[in-house]
């Protein structure tokens, strides 16, 4: 994983003018302490020349993936790490272009799941039932569920009349919304 992360890091590197850096946007501060150690091992296994050249990678802080991605329009950061769900926004909204993707060496991704409290397993049964997001936008607990239903014509996209009677969506001040409106 270290190995293909630093090879990108170089290939990317290596598309900036000579003595340029490589801004990568963190959003929080262990993804920034993260970066400031691989810019650290960088400058440790690279030649002297080849850091001046091309290879100054510095770390921006930021208050969301939201600003990294203006920051990146904006060119004030070339880089950051993105939800597949995010990846999905930024190229569809924002006309970027993700450039590498993590793959686990056990065959790992992410899954969606879908719980139900009765023994219906029907999805046209949930129809106004109560509804649990792990985050907006996120892959598994938005974009997959909502992109099922909408490929199935079982929400269609301009309906006035929402699919279950109610929704909650975890967000950064209410990490558990759903178990507390249980």
């Amino acid at each position: 994983m270290r190995t293909a992360l630093i090879a990108l890091i170089l290939v990317a590197c290596s598309c900036h003018t000579a003595g340029k850096k490589f801004r990568w946007c963190c959003v929080s501060d262990r993804e920034q302490r993260k970066c400031a150690d691989l810019a650290r091992a960088l400058a440790a296994v690279l030649p002297a020349a080849a850091v001046a050249a091309f290879a100054k990678l510095s770390c921006i802080l930021a208050p969301s993936t939201a600003d990294c991605i203006g920051k990146i329009q904006a060119n004030r950061a070339d880089a950051v790490t993105l939800d597949a769900g995010e990846v999905y926004t930024a190229a569809k909204q924002f006309g970027l272009i993700a450039v590498a993707k993590e793959m686990y060496e056990d065959g790992g991704c992410v899954l969606a799941v879908a719980l139900v409290r009765n023994s219906s397993l029907s999805i046209r049964s949930l129809q106004g039932t109560r509804s649990c997001h792990s985050g907006a936008r996120w892959t598994a607990g938005w974009s997959l569920p909502l992109g099922f239903l909408l490929s199935r014509n079982y929400l269609p996209w301009a309906e006035e009349q929402p699919l279950s009677q109610g929704q909650c969506v975890q967000s950064l001040s209410d990490p558990h919304p759903c178990v507390q409106s249980l």
